[in-house]
């Protein structure tokens, strides 16, 4: 019952991404009007999310191939893909803060692990500007090539 009635509550509006997708928004009536129209005049210039998803792995991929790192292995595309951009902001992050004598030995220890899951693993580095959850990555990195 507490359902339906919260569904009777809300407002529906259709939004149509830049990308061509469309998708139903429920928004509650006490929004205003004004908050309504501002959000989806911001969706209809974004993509909707599995496209930009598809457009940050692209990125990734596209950078993976600039920087001369070794391609992942996984069994699922879409992980690869997110992995392929953990990854990526890892380099992302480092770099920047050292010089370009220390870029190729970077490379080396990102190529380390070319498995998807262990990215996958550390994939809270991206949301992540903590200095030491990279160092713990690059460690991790260093580790499992010793056992």
């Amino acid at each position: 019952m507490g359902e339906s009635r919260q569904k009777k509550t809300q407002t529906r509006r259709m939004v149509q991404f830049a990308c061509g997708h469309t998708r139903m928004l429920d928004m509650l009536p006490t929004t205003s009007e004004q908050v309504k129209q501002t959000t989806l005049s911001l969706l209809e210039r974004s993509y909707c999310a599995a496209c930009h998803r598809l457009q940050r792995q692209a990125f990734a991929l596209k950078l993976r191939d600039t920087f001369g790192l070794v391609p992942l292995t996984g069994s699922d595309a879409l992980q690869n893909g997110l992995a392929e951009e953990v990854r990526i902001h890892l380099l992302e992050m480092l770099y920047p803060a050292h010089t370009a004598e220390v870029l190729p030995a970077l490379l080396a220890v990102l190529n380390l692990h070319n498995d998807a899951a262990f990215w996958l693993e550390h994939r809270a580095v991206l949301w992540s500007t903590n200095k030491q959850q990279m160092a713990t990555v690059l460690l991790d990195l260093l580790q499992s090539r010793e056992d």
